[in-house]
Protein backbone atom coordinates (compact mmCIF):
# COMPACT_ATOMS: atom_id res chain seq x y z
CA UNK A 1 0.00 0.00 0.00
CA UNK A 2 1.23 3.19 -0.89
CA UNK A 3 0.80 5.44 1.96
CA UNK A 4 -0.83 4.99 5.35
CA UNK A 5 -4.65 4.86 5.30
CA UNK A 6 -5.12 6.74 8.31
CA UNK A 7 -2.89 9.90 6.31
CA UNK A 8 -6.49 11.22 5.73
CA UNK A 9 -7.52 11.05 9.59
CA UNK A 10 -4.41 12.37 10.91
CA UNK A 11 -4.49 15.45 8.66
CA UNK A 12 -7.86 16.42 9.57
CA UNK A 13 -7.53 15.33 13.63
CA UNK A 14 -3.71 15.37 14.46
CA UNK A 15 -4.40 13.67 17.59
CA UNK A 16 -6.71 10.70 16.27
CA UNK A 17 -5.67 7.24 15.69
CA UNK A 18 -8.10 4.73 15.07
CA UNK A 19 -5.80 1.92 13.79
CA UNK A 20 -5.46 -1.28 15.28
CA UNK A 21 -2.09 -0.84 16.18
CA UNK A 22 -2.33 2.19 18.92
CA UNK A 23 0.04 1.29 21.89
CA UNK A 24 -1.14 4.17 24.12
CA UNK A 25 -4.33 5.53 25.63
CA UNK A 26 -4.51 9.15 26.24
CA UNK A 27 -6.99 10.90 28.38
CA UNK A 28 -8.28 13.89 25.95
CA UNK A 29 -11.89 14.68 27.24
CA UNK A 30 -13.33 17.68 26.23
CA UNK A 31 -16.79 18.33 27.26
CA UNK A 32 -17.98 21.53 25.09
CA UNK A 33 -21.57 22.91 25.43
CA UNK A 34 -23.35 25.39 23.11
CA UNK A 35 -23.61 28.76 24.03
CA UNK A 36 -26.98 29.36 23.20
CA UNK A 37 -30.17 27.78 24.14
CA UNK A 38 -31.39 25.30 22.19
CA UNK A 39 -34.47 22.62 21.89
CA UNK A 40 -33.96 19.05 23.36
CA UNK A 41 -31.68 17.45 25.80
CA UNK A 42 -28.96 14.73 26.40
CA UNK A 43 -29.60 11.87 29.01
CA UNK A 44 -26.50 9.53 29.98
CA UNK A 45 -27.98 6.12 30.21
CA UNK A 46 -26.70 2.41 30.39
CA UNK A 47 -22.95 2.58 29.46
CA UNK A 48 -21.83 -0.01 27.29
CA UNK A 49 -20.89 -3.71 28.81
CA UNK A 50 -18.13 -4.03 26.69
CA UNK A 51 -14.62 -2.47 26.03
CA UNK A 52 -14.51 0.90 25.46
CA UNK A 53 -14.51 1.17 21.47
CA UNK A 54 -14.41 2.98 18.46
CA UNK A 55 -14.82 2.45 15.03
CA UNK A 56 -17.92 -0.26 15.70
CA UNK A 57 -20.39 -1.24 13.71
CA UNK A 58 -24.11 -1.39 14.62
CA UNK A 59 -27.76 -2.56 13.54
CA UNK A 60 -31.05 -2.71 14.42
CA UNK A 61 -33.47 -5.73 14.71
CA UNK A 62 -36.86 -5.20 16.46
CA UNK A 63 -36.71 -3.93 19.47
CA UNK A 64 -32.99 -4.76 20.24
CA UNK A 65 -29.42 -3.59 18.83
CA UNK A 66 -26.38 -5.50 18.03
CA UNK A 67 -23.29 -3.44 18.17
CA UNK A 68 -19.73 -5.26 17.96
CA UNK A 69 -16.25 -5.05 16.13
CA UNK A 70 -14.38 -1.63 16.42
CA UNK A 71 -10.58 -1.10 17.92
CA UNK A 72 -9.44 -0.35 21.15
CA UNK A 73 -5.75 0.29 22.77
CA UNK A 74 -3.79 -2.02 20.10
CA UNK A 75 -6.64 -4.68 19.43
CA UNK A 76 -9.15 -4.54 16.86
CA UNK A 77 -12.17 -6.41 18.39
CA UNK A 78 -14.88 -8.86 16.82
CA UNK A 79 -17.15 -9.26 20.13
CA UNK A 80 -20.86 -8.28 19.95
CA UNK A 81 -23.46 -7.03 22.35
CA UNK A 82 -27.06 -6.70 22.41
CA UNK A 83 -29.26 -3.51 23.88
CA UNK A 84 -32.49 -4.76 24.63
CA UNK A 85 -34.59 -1.07 24.76
CA UNK A 86 -37.47 -2.88 26.66
CA UNK A 87 -35.09 -3.76 29.85
CA UNK A 88 -32.57 -1.42 29.40
CA UNK A 89 -29.94 -4.59 29.41
CA UNK A 90 -26.85 -5.04 27.46
CA UNK A 91 -25.91 -8.68 27.10
CA UNK A 92 -22.86 -10.78 25.29
CA UNK A 93 -24.02 -12.23 21.94
CA UNK A 94 -22.12 -14.95 19.45
CA UNK A 95 -18.42 -13.30 18.25
CA UNK A 96 -18.43 -11.88 14.83
CA UNK A 97 -17.00 -14.38 12.92
CA UNK A 98 -14.91 -12.72 10.35
CA UNK A 99 -11.22 -11.36 12.16
CA UNK A 100 -11.40 -8.76 13.90
CA UNK A 101 -12.03 -5.22 12.44
CA UNK A 102 -12.76 -1.58 12.45
CA UNK A 103 -14.32 0.88 10.18
CA UNK A 104 -16.39 -1.62 8.93
CA UNK A 105 -20.22 -1.36 7.38
CA UNK A 106 -23.74 -3.49 8.81
CA UNK A 107 -27.19 -3.13 7.84
CA UNK A 108 -30.25 -5.48 9.02
CA UNK A 109 -32.68 -6.62 6.39
CA UNK A 110 -35.51 -9.58 7.07
CA UNK A 111 -34.97 -9.92 10.74
CA UNK A 112 -30.93 -10.40 10.15
CA UNK A 113 -27.92 -7.98 10.81
CA UNK A 114 -25.30 -8.08 7.76
CA UNK A 115 -21.51 -6.78 8.61
CA UNK A 116 -18.57 -6.35 6.24
CA UNK A 117 -15.86 -4.74 4.75
CA UNK A 118 -13.34 -2.65 7.09
CA UNK A 119 -9.75 -2.53 8.24
CA UNK A 120 -7.07 -4.59 10.28
CA UNK A 121 -3.84 -3.59 10.55
CA UNK A 122 -2.73 -6.47 12.71
CA UNK A 123 -3.41 -8.92 9.93
CA UNK A 124 0.02 -10.62 9.51
CA UNK A 125 -1.00 -11.82 5.99
CA UNK A 126 -0.63 -8.09 4.62
CA UNK A 127 -4.30 -7.89 3.93
CA UNK A 128 -5.20 -4.98 5.98
CA UNK A 129 -8.49 -3.66 3.87
CA UNK A 130 -11.30 -6.21 4.08
CA UNK A 131 -14.19 -7.30 1.99
CA UNK A 132 -16.04 -10.40 2.99
CA UNK A 133 -19.12 -10.50 4.56
CA UNK A 134 -21.51 -12.32 7.06
CA UNK A 135 -25.09 -12.33 8.39
CA UNK A 136 -26.07 -12.84 11.82
CA UNK A 137 -29.39 -14.67 12.47
CA UNK A 138 -30.35 -13.97 16.52
CA UNK A 139 -33.28 -16.64 16.21
CA UNK A 140 -30.32 -19.33 16.18
CA UNK A 141 -28.18 -20.50 19.38
CA UNK A 142 -24.77 -20.93 19.09
CA UNK A 143 -23.11 -23.93 21.55
CA UNK A 144 -19.68 -23.56 22.10
CA UNK A 145 -18.02 -25.98 24.40
CA UNK A 146 -21.36 -25.92 26.32
CA UNK A 147 -21.93 -22.63 26.44
CA UNK A 148 -24.46 -21.13 24.81
CA UNK A 149 -25.04 -17.69 23.24
CA UNK A 150 -27.61 -15.96 20.98
CA UNK A 151 -26.71 -15.40 17.33
CA UNK A 152 -25.22 -17.37 14.57
CA UNK A 153 -22.90 -15.65 11.97
CA UNK A 154 -22.71 -17.21 8.19
CA UNK A 155 -20.59 -16.37 5.58
CA UNK A 156 -22.04 -14.19 2.56
CA UNK A 157 -20.35 -13.74 -1.03
CA UNK A 158 -17.50 -10.53 -0.78
CA UNK A 159 -18.14 -7.42 -1.17
CA UNK A 160 -16.73 -6.48 -4.55
CA UNK A 161 -13.92 -4.19 -3.31
CA UNK A 162 -12.00 -3.88 0.09
CA UNK A 163 -12.77 -1.06 1.62
CA UNK A 164 -12.89 0.88 5.00
CA UNK A 165 -14.90 4.00 6.13
CA UNK A 166 -17.65 3.10 3.99
CA UNK A 167 -21.30 3.63 4.59
CA UNK A 168 -24.53 1.00 4.65
CA UNK A 169 -28.24 1.06 4.65
CA UNK A 170 -31.27 -0.83 3.86
CA UNK A 171 -34.29 0.47 1.82
CA UNK A 172 -37.27 -1.31 0.84
CA UNK A 173 -35.34 -4.67 2.08
CA UNK A 174 -32.33 -4.44 0.87
CA UNK A 175 -29.25 -3.59 1.95
CA UNK A 176 -26.76 -1.29 0.27
CA UNK A 177 -22.89 -0.07 0.56
CA UNK A 178 -20.98 2.68 -0.94
CA UNK A 179 -18.36 5.29 -0.80
CA UNK A 180 -15.60 4.62 1.81
CA UNK A 181 -11.33 4.17 0.85
CA UNK A 182 -10.13 1.59 -1.44
CA UNK A 183 -6.52 1.47 -1.90
CA UNK A 184 -6.10 4.81 -0.71
CA UNK A 185 -8.68 6.05 -3.19
CA UNK A 186 -11.92 7.46 -2.24
CA UNK A 187 -14.79 6.04 -3.66
CA UNK A 188 -18.92 6.79 -4.62
CA UNK A 189 -19.89 3.83 -5.86
CA UNK A 190 -22.90 1.85 -4.38
CA UNK A 191 -23.60 -1.57 -4.35
CA UNK A 192 -26.91 -3.61 -3.15
CA UNK A 193 -26.82 -7.55 -1.43
CA UNK A 194 -29.40 -9.98 -3.27
CA UNK A 195 -30.24 -12.24 -0.65
CA UNK A 196 -31.96 -14.94 -2.89
CA UNK A 197 -28.71 -14.91 -5.17
CA UNK A 198 -26.07 -14.15 -2.30
CA UNK A 199 -24.71 -11.51 -4.98
CA UNK A 200 -23.83 -7.99 -4.84
CA UNK A 201 -25.02 -5.82 -7.96
CA UNK A 202 -23.96 -2.46 -8.68
CA UNK A 203 -26.19 0.54 -8.38
CA UNK A 204 -25.90 3.27 -10.54
CA UNK A 205 -27.18 7.24 -10.34
CA UNK A 206 -25.33 8.47 -6.74
CA UNK A 207 -24.39 12.26 -8.03
CA UNK A 208 -21.82 13.18 -5.39
CA UNK A 209 -18.23 13.02 -4.79
CA UNK A 210 -15.91 10.12 -3.63
CA UNK A 211 -15.51 10.47 0.12
CA UNK A 212 -15.11 8.67 3.37
CA UNK A 213 -16.60 8.81 6.59
CA UNK A 214 -19.58 10.11 5.26
CA UNK A 215 -23.04 8.96 7.53
CA UNK A 216 -26.36 7.99 6.72
CA UNK A 217 -29.95 7.79 8.08
CA UNK A 218 -33.45 6.61 6.76
CA UNK A 219 -36.56 8.00 7.04
CA UNK A 220 -39.56 6.99 5.40
CA UNK A 221 -38.28 3.97 3.88
CA UNK A 222 -35.75 6.75 2.23
CA UNK A 223 -32.05 6.47 2.60
CA UNK A 224 -30.17 9.73 2.75
CA UNK A 225 -26.67 10.43 2.49
CA UNK A 226 -23.96 13.40 3.35
CA UNK A 227 -20.69 14.88 4.78
CA UNK A 228 -17.90 12.85 4.54
CA UNK A 229 -14.12 13.51 3.52
CA UNK A 230 -12.85 14.03 0.11
CA UNK A 231 -8.96 14.76 -0.51
CA UNK A 232 -9.07 16.36 2.99
CA UNK A 233 -12.00 18.38 2.32
CA UNK A 234 -15.24 18.08 4.39
CA UNK A 235 -18.70 17.42 1.62
CA UNK A 236 -21.70 19.34 2.47
CA UNK A 237 -23.97 17.74 -0.26
CA UNK A 238 -26.84 15.92 0.48
CA UNK A 239 -28.43 13.21 -1.56
CA UNK A 240 -31.19 10.69 -1.03
CA UNK A 241 -32.12 6.85 -2.46
CA UNK A 242 -35.33 5.37 -2.71
CA UNK A 243 -34.10 2.22 -3.98
CA UNK A 244 -34.76 3.17 -7.33
CA UNK A 245 -33.79 7.12 -7.90
CA UNK A 246 -31.33 9.41 -6.54
CA UNK A 247 -32.19 12.84 -5.67
CA UNK A 248 -29.73 15.77 -4.64
CA UNK A 249 -31.00 17.90 -1.76
CA UNK A 250 -29.92 21.06 -0.05
CA UNK A 251 -26.37 21.18 1.15
CA UNK A 252 -25.84 20.73 4.70
CA UNK A 253 -25.85 23.95 5.71
CA UNK A 254 -27.19 26.99 7.63
CA UNK A 255 -27.73 30.46 8.23
CA UNK A 256 -24.88 29.88 10.68
CA UNK A 257 -20.95 29.01 9.59
CA UNK A 258 -21.23 26.25 7.29
CA UNK A 259 -17.88 25.07 8.25
CA UNK A 260 -19.88 24.22 11.96
CA UNK A 261 -22.27 21.91 10.14
CA UNK A 262 -19.99 20.09 7.58
CA UNK A 263 -18.56 17.24 9.15
CA UNK A 264 -16.37 14.08 8.98
CA UNK A 265 -16.30 10.70 10.98
CA UNK A 266 -19.84 11.80 12.55
CA UNK A 267 -23.13 10.04 13.25
CA UNK A 268 -26.78 10.19 11.97
CA UNK A 269 -29.94 8.97 13.66
CA UNK A 270 -34.02 9.63 13.91
CA UNK A 271 -36.17 10.21 15.82
CA UNK A 272 -40.38 10.48 14.93
CA UNK A 273 -39.63 11.24 11.55
CA UNK A 274 -36.80 13.89 11.98
CA UNK A 275 -33.25 13.24 11.71
CA UNK A 276 -30.28 14.21 13.74
CA UNK A 277 -26.40 14.64 12.95
CA UNK A 278 -23.87 14.79 15.13
CA UNK A 279 -20.45 14.88 16.29
CA UNK A 280 -17.05 13.77 14.56
CA UNK A 281 -14.95 16.59 13.62
CA UNK A 282 -17.50 19.18 14.49
CA UNK A 283 -19.51 18.92 17.64
CA UNK A 284 -23.02 20.63 17.13
CA UNK A 285 -26.31 18.95 16.81
CA UNK A 286 -28.53 19.86 13.38
CA UNK A 287 -32.16 18.48 12.80
CA UNK A 288 -33.41 17.89 9.68
CA UNK A 289 -36.80 17.96 8.60
CA UNK A 290 -37.77 16.20 4.98
CA UNK A 291 -41.05 17.34 4.15
CA UNK A 292 -38.94 21.09 4.22
CA UNK A 293 -35.37 19.90 2.93
CA UNK A 294 -34.30 21.90 5.75
CA UNK A 295 -31.70 21.76 8.56
CA UNK A 296 -32.44 23.46 11.68
CA UNK A 297 -29.68 23.48 15.11
CA UNK A 298 -30.50 21.53 18.10
CA UNK A 299 -28.84 21.54 21.50
CA UNK A 300 -25.12 20.20 21.44
CA UNK A 301 -24.12 17.18 22.38
CA UNK A 302 -23.29 17.21 26.44
CA UNK A 303 -21.32 14.34 26.68
CA UNK A 304 -17.47 14.66 25.77
CA UNK A 305 -16.78 14.99 21.88
CA UNK A 306 -16.02 12.43 19.81
CA UNK A 307 -15.09 10.99 16.63
CA UNK A 308 -16.69 7.31 15.23
CA UNK A 309 -19.09 7.23 17.71
CA UNK A 310 -22.21 4.59 17.09
CA UNK A 311 -26.23 5.63 17.12
CA UNK A 312 -29.23 3.65 16.99
CA UNK A 313 -32.92 4.43 17.65
CA UNK A 314 -36.06 3.32 17.99
CA UNK A 315 -39.77 4.00 17.78
CA UNK A 316 -39.66 6.01 20.71
CA UNK A 317 -35.70 6.31 21.89
CA UNK A 318 -32.60 7.33 20.07
CA UNK A 319 -28.73 6.34 21.35
CA UNK A 320 -25.40 7.69 20.92
CA UNK A 321 -22.59 5.71 22.46
CA UNK A 322 -18.68 4.60 22.35
CA UNK A 323 -15.95 6.85 19.94
CA UNK A 324 -12.93 8.18 20.41
CA UNK A 325 -11.16 11.57 21.08
CA UNK A 326 -7.58 11.11 20.35
CA UNK A 327 -6.52 7.90 21.98
CA UNK A 328 -9.04 8.07 24.45
CA UNK A 329 -11.74 5.32 24.04
CA UNK A 330 -15.42 5.69 25.40
CA UNK A 331 -18.03 2.87 26.58
CA UNK A 332 -20.36 5.63 27.76
CA UNK A 333 -24.13 6.07 25.82
CA UNK A 334 -26.43 9.10 25.84
CA UNK A 335 -29.87 9.21 25.20
CA UNK A 336 -31.68 12.63 23.18
CA UNK A 337 -34.65 13.83 23.84
CA UNK A 338 -36.04 16.27 21.13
Amino acid sequence: MSKNIFLTILLINSLVSTSCSDDQKEQNIIPIFSEHEHIGNWIEGNEFNGVARTGAVSFIIGDIAYIGTGVEKNDCLNDFWSYDNTTNTWKEVTPFLGQARSNAVAFAVDGKGYVGTGINLDNASGERLLKDFYVFDPTITTVTEGVSTVGSWTKISDFPTARYSAIAFAVAGTGYVGTGDSEDNEQKDFWKYDVASDSWEIVNGFEGSKRLGAMTFVIDDKAYVLGGNKNNLLQNDVHSFDGTTWATLNDLDSDYDSDAVMRYNGTAFTLNGKAYVTLGTETSTWGYTPSTDSWNEERMFEGSSREQANSFSFSNKAFILLGNSGAYFFDDMWEYKP
